[in-house]
């Protein structure tokens, strides 16, 4: 699909109504990605859109376009011809799964997350978020629900994109909206907006999107993500 086609799409679908689609930035961006979202429990439709809002503005912001599709209808099948064909470099896929999820994929009790580990040489293009596990944060840290699912959201694809450090280490962070855990000052700074990617992880991620959308290959590979913990104290 080529870039002309994804604005016409983006089009397309913000005229189908909320429950497609949501909107795409009008200003042109340095790259264009979809990121097609399966909710296999049952979020309800206004959290995800709240939520994926959210996402969409952190990665606008920076200069990073996301189309955020609603892969499923209400009887549990695919909502668009989008939606059966595979993840790719520039067709992420985001599910929202439970905690029998998390016990399949080996995740750590305190897990939220778990980005999908590319073979060498090749980019990421899924993730899986636990959602029992991410609405019990949000009680506990008194931050509403689609707040912290939207920053959760941009943390596990910031996964995708970010890939291995140059330096060998993996896509975390000490502080900011890849740190992991997160403690109480991300979720405080979560729930005003404000928990945002350090500037050298913007550079790498627009740098890594870009080529994606040039088809060219990563100079490092994803790795999975381990999650999110319970505030700390």
């Amino acid at each position: 699909m080529t870039r002309t086609t994804r604005y016409i799409l983006t089009i397309a679908m913000l005229a189908a109504g909320p429950e497609i689609g949501w909107a795409a930035s009008i200003e042109q961006p340095q790259a264009l990605l979809t990121v097609r979202v399966y909710n296999h429990v049952g979020v309800p439709a206004g959290v995800m859109r709240s939520a994926t809002q959210i996402a969409r503005e952190i990665y606008r912001e920076i200069g990073i376009d996301t189309l955020w599709v609603s892969c499923m209808a209400r009887d549990g099948q695919a909502a668009a011809s989008l939606c059966a064909t595979p993840p790719d470099v520039t067709n992420l896929r985001v599910q929202i799964g439970s905690e029998a999820d998390a016990t399949r994929f080996g995740a750590g009790p305190n897990s939220s997350g778990y980005a999908m580990p590319a073979k060498k040489g090749k980019f990421g293009s899924t993730t899986i978020l636990f959602f029992n596990r991410i609405s019990r944060q949000a009680i506990e840290s008194g931050v509403a629900i689609e707040t912290l699912l939207g920053h959760m959201l941009a943390h596990e694809i910031g996964h995708l994109l970010l890939g291995r450090d140059p330096a060998g280490g993996d896509s975390h962070s000490k502080s900011g909206i890849m740190k992991a855990p997160w403690g109480r000052s991300e979720m405080r700074l979560a729930s005003t907006g404000a928990l945002r990617f350090h500037k050298r992880e913007k550079r790498r991620l627009i740098s890594n999107a870009t080529a994606r959308n040039r088809s060219e290959p990563p100079g490092t590979a994803p790795e999975p993500s381990s999650g999110f913990a319970k505030p700390k104290n």
